[in-house]
């Protein structure tokens, strides 16, 4: 009997414990399907979101200025279990060191910090983030800054950023980066808004040139001095979103709708029905912010203004060219966030607990007064909580 007893003792501590619930996956758990629910102070690692000063560039030459100014994207590290952005001070004044951060929350401690800056060495007094923040599933962040041919990365729990630089890169502040993680075993995708696609190989740090325009052969050189013609259309931001569901890259800007495959095909998608205008990170325009509903794996667009639309989804798999449909009234969505939208300064994310988390700034460039909002627009139940954070640096 003993012997049985000792066996099954064994078995019980060989099986995994169950995640701990977290402030996250509590507060998502309970949300209902459609709705927005303020992710508090209290509940937001108290003293350490500080009023939204989190946000704020760790530079006190910077003077508690936002890092989300015309900054559309966040991440989720799935190593870290970390929401994560970097962005670019809007203005910073001249002098006062580097203006791009990085800041993030973490959710098993359920504290925010910042991560290393990227661009340490640059301290240009007008940078912004636009659609550049990447996650690859190994937990390296990507972000880039206009006027550099460069892309920055950080490695899971690493202490600096990595940059690789691109043969050809424009001054366009309005670029976008993704993971493609079905696309030749895990590329980043860099969208040019001048110069084409490209992808990048962290390993080994080869790029390559995908399409200059998407119509046209594989060459990013086209006459000196006569660029392509703007990516997707736009010449003011494009957003780049990777779906699961279609194992594949959605971008666009403009008016114009895209679809990356995994195999490299290029197809145009529909916008019928969809935003009025695909740009993003863009206040004089009807600008929105991207995300993917993490329990349907749709693509979600949140708009700007709310003037003509409201919270729109796109379905890849309806049909060969997808469809959009109007998700949410305008008057289901917080007047916090609308409010924030107006002038460019809300980021958001997928997150493993079936919602989506976002922050957005009260007054422009300003870090006070931010909030932290989660949405669940998919029906299905949020997830367990994370295991123990690997290799996760405490910056």
């Amino acid at each position: 009997m003993m012997r049985v007893l000792l066996v099954v003792f064994a078995l019980l501590l060989a099986l995994p414990l169950p995640a701990a619930a977290t402030s996250l996956s509590t507060r998502a758990a309970a949300m209902a399907t459609g709705t927005w629910v303020e992710f508090t102070e209290a509940e937001a690692a108290g003293t350490n979101w500080n009023n939204g000063a989190a946000l704020a560039h760790p530079s006190p030459l910077c003077n508690g200025e936002s890092l989300l100014s015309f900054l559309g994207k966040a991440v989720w590290n799935p190593v870290a279990n970390r929401f994560a952005l970097a962005g670019g001070i809007h203005t910073c004044s001249p002098g006062a060191g580097p203006h791009d951060g990085s800041i993030y929350y973490d959710e098993a401690s359920n504290t925010w910090g910042y991560e290393p800056i990227p661009y340490a060495n640059m301290s240009e007094n007008l940078t912004h983030g636009w659609d550049t923040n990447a996650m690859d599933t190994a937990g390296g962040h990507y972000y880039s800054t206009h006027n550099s041919p460069t892309v920055a990365r950080l490695p899971n729990g690493g202490s600096s950023w990595q940059l690789f630089t691109f043969p050809q890169q424009s001054s366009q502040s309005g670029n976008a980066n993704i993971w493609f993680p079905d696309y030749q075993g895990g590329r980043l995708i860099h969208f040019d808004m001048n110069w084409g696609v490209w992808s990048l190989n962290p390993a080994t740090g080869a790029t390559a040139c995908l399409a200059n325009t998407l119509t046209g052969a594989n060459a990013c050189f086209p006459a000196t001095g006569q660029p392509t013609t703007d990516l997707g259309g736009a010449s003011t931001g494009v957003f780049a979103q990777y779906l699961s569901i279609c194992q594949c890259v959605l971008f666009g800007g403009g008016g114009n709708l895209w679809r990356m495959s995994s195999s490299g095909v290029f197809t145009a998608m529909s916008t019928t029905n969809g935003p009025p205008s695909l740009y993003t990170a863009v206040p004089t325009a009807a600008a929105n912010v991207y995300f993917v509903d993490p329990v349907s794996g749709r693509l979600l667009a949140l708009g700007n203004g709310f003037t003509s639309g409201n919270l729109w989804e796109f379905d890849p798999l309806n049909g060969t060219t997808g469809a959009w449909r109007s998700a949410a009234p305008s008057s289901s969505i917080p007047a916090f966030i609308r409010n924030a939208l107006t002038v460019s300064e809300v980021s958001c994310t997928a997150t493993p607990r079936g919602v989506a988390m976002c922050v957005a700034t009260a007054t422009p460039d300003v870090a006070a007064g931010s909030r932290v909002f989660l949405y669940k627009h998919g029906a299905a139940q949020a997830g367990p909580g994370p295991s123990a954070p690997l290799n996760v640096s405490t910056h």
